[in-house]
């Protein structure tokens, strides 16, 4: 039999009853208002998203995730819903107002509302669940049941005041004070059993962590000697599929990319054809991107060989390949490498786990010499083709993304140039620019701005854009900080003299220019300079060549050379092919003549105005002028490469 309670334990054991008997079915009543039993189920699926970032932060435990969404044909009922879930989901879902100290604090006497109200049972919940000794006081209880069943009577109505009128004066039968009494008793091996549960549920999760981490450790080890990718390559192609996600975040599905992604779903191997500043390059990475939903191992590669290389015949792999065979016109030295690896690389992609996609410049795949190519013939997606340009909308909501508040005021230029989403990210990286005269005459307002460079006195900015063109967009910052043999030392102190500046430079001097232009001209990739997009590179050529001519023609890269110069305009020429004035015809031979001593032999003779057939006929001319000996020595010379 149990003893007497005293008083103290008495006003302990009635606080109880109201707290966990009637209050929480005067916090339900209200949460059945602004939320109707019958609708329950799809008022919280409606705010599932909501939810479910409570439950991340651990706002709501699984118990309460169960309750909420429990397993089918089950439907969420409030009756199974603590006080605690009931005021969580009325503070996070709904418009109440809550209480000037919050709902974590006891509200002053003279706040009635429901929030209020639900903020009072909360508070005094709380105060009981941490006395220690199973007793109130007689002045707490007072004040305490005074608060609580006023909150209980606005929130529930008078039959649930009347019912608290009458717990507060029953006599306690033996149920209620045992129960209570093994409540209290209970209370410090509760506390006991807490306290070694959270210590075993720590040294569980610690078990598991290092579990974990383990078998993350021998998956890695078994993945690496399974890997047919070194891990030095593995290691930067996670680091390029980074980058790809970081970028990706500003993409804008377009009907082109649900196109490319269905055909390579579909197919073995898939060309993107355009020309520059289309987006082909972003679609290439976002579609590969999401091949790695698919189970891809998504692998950039630049040679042909490393196809074959990489290959694993159990692993669903999707090769990518951007710029296929030159970034400007069709490089026949790009078509050889290809040469030697096609037929096994037909092979590979007859095994279904196999994939590539390339992205290709429109003038490049129409060239007749990608005939040879015909793997990459098998599905072509031209993103400027009727069916897969860009609509209206989807220019609105590019221009939406990277010109935010601006994009209404070119809404009437969205037509003028194909390569609007690279005029976006270029404005969106530059947002100083006059925006409508950018999207009328982009490349001009990129001419002023550099012509600024020189008339202003910046030279060395102007000298630093201009050696990105003399070393063919792949400015190695190695260069300007170590050794450095002969011939780039000139070729450096030349472009400096160009542009005006004296033959002496400082190379760091220049290294802090270049830095100075990222974002707004230049990136820097893996220790190389490059410019932000292969059209501003097409536009700096064309630029620099109308400027320092014979600079270029004389130390620009090989490569330069051989695609980016005309000696007489052609029809349907890119408008950023530079025509060499007549004065320097003889110039540009001699330099064709230098590099192939050199032994840049394809580079000679893959040069565009061999396509010409009186260029041909004034080369050979030059040639046969040559002394004799020296004829010789450049039919014997074979290609460095």
């Amino acid at each position: 039999m149990a003893s007497r309670l005293s008083q103290e334990e008495e006003n302990y054991v009635r606080m109880s009853l109201l707290l966990t008997g009637i209050s929480p079915r005067a916090a339900r009543a209200l949460f059945d208002q602004e939320f109707a039993p019958s609708c329950l189920d799809s008022s919280l699926k409606k705010e599932f998203n909501k939810l479910k970032d409570l439950q991340k932060k651990r706002v709501i435990n699984q118990s309460q995730w169960n309750l909420l969404f429990p397993r089918f044909p089950d439907v969420p009922d409030s009756k199974s819903f603590d006080v605690t879930l009931i005021i969580t989901l009325l503070r996070n879902l709904t418009t109440l107002t809550p209480p000037r100290g919050g709902l974590d604090q006891l509200p002053s006497d003279n706040e009635n509302t429901p929030s209020s109200d639900l903020a009072r049972i909360k508070y005094y919940r709380n105060f009981l669940a941490h006395l220690d000794e199973g007793k109130v006081d007689s002045t707490t209880f007072t004040t305490a049941w005074d608060n609580v069943t006023s909150a209980i009577s606005r929130l529930g109505g008078q039959p649930m005041k009347l019912e608290c009128d009458d717990l507060k004066v029953k006599i306690l039968d033996q149920t209620n004070q045992e129960i209570m009494l093994d409540i209290k008793r209970s209370n410090g091996e509760i506390m006991e059993l807490k306290k070694s549960y959270e210590s075993l549920n720590k040294s569980v999760k610690g078990l598991k962590r290092a579990k974990k981490a383990l078998t993350k450790k021998v998956k890695k080890l078994k993945t690496s000697q399974e890997d047919t990718v070194p891990w030095n390559i593995r290691a930067q192609i996670s680091q390029i599929l980074m980058e790809w996600k970081d970028n990706d975040q500003m993409f804008i599905t377009t009907e082109a990319t649900k196109h490319v992604l269905k055909c390579i779903k579909e197919n073995s191997c898939v060309t993107i054809a355009a020309s520059s500043g289309v987006g082909k390059t972003a679609i290439l990475r976002h579609v590969s991107l999401q091949m790695t939903n698919e189970g891809y191992d998504v692998l950039p590669v630049t040679d042909p060989g490393d196809i074959v290389k990489f290959y694993n015949p159990n692993q669903k792999t999707l090769f990518v390949i951007d710029d296929l065979c030159g970034n400007y016109s069709l490089n026949q030295t790009d078509i050889k490498l290809w040469e030697p690896v096609m037929e096994r690389v037909k092979n590979i992609l007859s095994n279904t786990h196999a994939k590539i996609i390339a992205a290709c410049r429109l003038q490049v795949y129409q060239d007749d010499k990608f005939e040879s190519l015909s793997v990459f013939k098998s599905c072509v997606c031209n993103i400027l083709s009727d069916n897969m340009c860009l609509t209206k909308a989807e220019k609105e909501s590019i221009a939406g993304l990277y010109l935010k508040t601006k994009a209404p005021e070119i809404i009437d230029y969205y037509d003028l140039y194909d390569c609007f989403p690279l005029l976006c990210k270029l404005y969106h990286e530059n947002p100083a620019l006059n925006i409508k005269d950018f999207f009328q005459n982009p490349f001009t307002v990129y001419e002023a701005e550099i012509d600024k460079l020189q008339k202003k006195g910046f030279s060395s900015k102007y000298c630093a854009l201009a050696l990105c063109v003399i070393f063919n967009n792949n400015l190695n910052e190695e260069i300007l900080t170590e050794d450095m043999n002969k011939e780039t030392r000139s070729i450096i102190e030349n472009t400096c003299e160009a542009c005006k500046l004296d033959r002496g430079t400082s190379r760091l001097t220049l290294q802090d220019e270049l830095n100075s232009l990222t974002h707004t001209f230049l990136k820097k990739e893996q220790n190389k300079y490059k410019t932000i997009h292969d059209k501003i590179f097409d536009f700096l050529v064309y630029y620099f060549g109308q400027k320092i001519i014979s600079c270029l023609i004389k130390n620009a890269h090989s490569c330069l050379i051989m695609e980016r110069f005309l000696i007489d305009k052609q029809n349907n020429v890119d408008p950023f092919i530079t025509i060499v004035p007549p004065k320097y015809h003889d110039m540009y031979m001699e330099r064709m003549i230098d590099d192939w001593s050199k032994g840049e032999v394809n580079y000679v003779f893959c040069n565009i105005n061999m396509n010409i057939p009186h260029f041909r006929q004034r080369f050979l001319c030059v040639l046969n002028k040559l002394d004799v000996s020296y004829q010789k020595q450049l039919a014997l010379t074979c290609d460095v490469r």
